[in-house]
């Protein structure tokens, strides 16, 4: 099934979309982002912490979440620049950059808006909730994120760029960039 869907993203990716297009996905994908996946992660993340006795994160946890929240923000604004006005396309698979990235923020890691994502979502349910929430929804988004990316984009980027994919995936970090 993985494979399949690598295929079929593979097969509609080539060819520029419109600015119109890219927009539309664009902010369909940002109010996804940045409002629905954050309250399901919340709601789940409470919904564990009720087993757990959770309490508020704090002052400590403002801090920490806020930070997190513009950290992730941050590198995911980085991201979606890149892939609009280098790569022609959006971070949606359906609307995908139209050359591979390798500089900027995707020199760090292959996958520098999962990171962008987790750590903004971590941020939202550490302020809005309890560092169980927090936990539970880093944990969540990471193993799905991986997950997709693992078994379909991965497969999806060499289908289209082939060998340059490869070199790329061979000398960058999956998701967390090294220490240097």
């Amino acid at each position: 099934m993985a494979t399949h869907l690598a295929h079929r993203i593979a097969d509609h990716a080539p060819g520029e979309r419109s600015t119109l297009v890219r927009a539309v996905t664009l902010l369909f994908g940002m109010s996804v982002f940045l409002g629905l996946i954050p309250w399901l992660l919340w709601r789940l993340g409470e919904r564990v912490g009720g087993h757990f006795g959770a309490l508020g994160a704090g002052r400590a946890g403002d801090v920490v979440g806020c930070a997190a929240i513009a950290g992730g923000l941050l590198l995911a604004s980085w991201v979606a620049r890149r892939q609009w006005f280098v790569g022609h396309g959006t971070p949606a698979p359906f609307v995908p950059t139209q050359t591979i990235l390798t500089d900027g923020p995707f020199a760090l890691c292959r996958n520098p808006m999962q990171l962008g994502a987790g750590l903004y979502y971590f941020g939202v349910c550490l302020v809005a909730g309890s560092w169980i929430s927090a936990v539970t929804a880093w944990v969540v988004s990471m193993a799905i994120g991986s997950a997709y990316h693992r078994l379909v984009e991965e497969k999806e980027l060499a289908m289209r760029f082939g060998a340059a994919y490869e070199e790329y995936r061979a000398r960058t970090p999956f998701l967390f960039p090294r220490l240097r």
